[in-house]
């Protein structure tokens, strides 16, 4: 038997709380390093602490096709260098979101573990 799935399907998280030491670690790694936010004072000061751990920074905008490249395959060594889990449908976006309603995911700052409202997009399973 086959049951569609909604078109924007929700996850649901239940959990036993971990430390925040954890919790850190899960935040880093399974967040997608994108950091797209409308804050823009919070993106500079991201930005700049992942530098320093050896990130790259993402090109502007009107960067030629090559130059995204290559930042692009710097930013997914560098992940893989971190430890990142590629998630897809289930990372955290606690780092940075563009999201209306801010940071979301699974696992908050203090330890918690649980969600109730996280669209994982439109038909995830095509």
């Amino acid at each position: 038997m086959m049951i569609d799935l909604t078109k924007w399907p929700r996850l649901l998280v239940v959990g036993e709380p971990v430390t925040r030491e954890q919790a850190s670690e899960i935040l880093v790694r399974t967040d997608d390093w994108f950091l797209s936010t409308n804050d823009r004072a919070w993106k500079a000061a991201v930005e700049g602490l992942a530098a320093e751990y050896g990130m790259p920074a993402e090109p502007p905008f009107s960067a030629d096709i090559e130059t995204k490249k290559s930042a692009w395959a710097g930013k997914r060594e560098w992940r893989q260098r971190v430890g990142v889990l590629q998630l897809e449908y289930l990372g955290n976006a606690r780092i940075a979101s563009p999201w209306i309603g801010g940071p979301k995911g699974w696992c908050d700052w203090d330890g918690r573990i649980g969600c109730g409202n996280y669209n994982v997009g439109k038909y995830p399973m095509d």
